[in-house]
């Protein structure tokens, strides 16, 4: 069985490493956008509206872009850095203790439908029915 490793070029970025990244990232977004503002501003004439635009746009791209954090394919690491295969004898016990669990709920659940049933059958026996029911005695 062949296992993999992770090595420490293959691991991600830790969290405050990644969080650090992603508020610069926000930040210079922002810059960018408070540019936008005193550029509308400075031009005060129909143009004025294609930086006011980006500026409206800009906060929302900011935040999707900084909430996806770092994604890269390289940084998906596994469990214990290595893919297991189970045993073929273990997924049979398994398989065979799932079997045994099985069968002993549906005994459980026979054995509560016929306690029911019988008190039931002795209820309708001794005849102790509500009279709401409309039955006389």
């Amino acid at each position: 069985m062949k296992t993999t490793t992770n090595t420490i070029t293959t691991l991600a970025a830790s969290p405050d490493q990644d969080r650090r990244r992603r508020f610069r990232r926000y930040v210079w977004q922002m810059a960018i956008r408070v540019f936008f503002f005193v550029i509308a501003v400075l031009l005060h004439n129909w143009w004025s509206v294609v930086p006011l635009v980006l500026a409206a746009v800009i906060p929302w791209v900011a935040v999707v872009i900084a909430n996806a954090g770092n994604r890269a394919s390289g940084d998906i690491s596994r469990p214990a850095g290595a893919l297991v295969r189970q045993d073929p004898e273990f997924e049979a016990a398994r398989e065979a203790a799932e079997q045994q669990r099985e069968q002993a709920y549906r005994d459980e659940q026979d054995a509560r439908r016929r306690a029911a049933e019988d008190q039931q059958a002795a209820w309708q026996r001794e005849g102790a029915r509500p009279s709401s029911w409309g039955h006389r005695r």
